[in-house]
């Protein structure tokens, strides 16, 4: 990752992205969709179905999963292995990814 705050690891004995739970919520392509719709709605925005939402949609169920809900302004980093596998499932047809935002 390019960032030092993007370099940590879930920290489990066991990776979370093997986890049953994980694989679900955060790459399962139905739910992502169900998520980007939800999300969409709330805001009013168009639907959007590229691969840069579907990862975007997976970063937030994550955080949400792990965190709960966290607010504007507040942002917590995945950690490498789950963005390693997100973009694996969800890749850049660019291959240009969004780097970790601090505000």
């Amino acid at each position: 990752m390019p960032q030092e705050i993007e370099n940590k690891c879930c920290g489990q004995q066991k990776c979370v992205t093997t986890h049953t739970r994980f694989q679900k919520l955060c790459l399962d392509p139905d739910v992502l969709q169900l998520t980007i719709r939800n999300r969409g709605d709330i805001r009013n925005d168009r639907e959007d179905n590229s691969s840069r939402s579907f990862r975007k949609a997976s970063y937030r169920q994550y955080v949400l999963d792990h965190y709960g809900y966290l607010g504007k302004g507040n942002r917590k980093v995945c950690p490498a292995c789950v963005v390693k596998v997100v973009r694996c499932h969800y890749p850049s047809q660019t291959d240009v990814y969004m780097e970790f935002r601090h505000e």
